[in-house]
């Protein structure tokens, strides 16, 4: 993943975004944050509430490349 991600900041992009499954118990917002990427929406997906205990999320995320290295939570700022 880092690979990739530095790969997309030297072809010019400026932020990566995504969308990922995501529960009540597992992969939350700290999670994310530890790697550089912002929550920007969670939304809750009902069509597994008959197979599975918890509540599901579909979880938008963003990561900003010019601030931040590949997933790191440590920001730097690119010159």
């Amino acid at each position: 993943m880092s690979a990739y991600l530095s790969y997309l900041y030297r072809s010019g992009e400026k932020r990566v975004y995504g969308q990922i499954i995501t529960f009540e118990s597992r992969r939350g917002e700290k999670m994310f944050e530890r790697y550089g990427f912002k929550v920007l929406n969670r939304a809750e997906i009902t069509k597994y509430k008959a197979f599975y205990p918890e509540s599901v999320y579909l979880s938008t995320v963003i990561k900003n490349l010019e601030t931040a290295g590949p997933l790191s939570a440590y920001s730097r700022v690119r010159e």
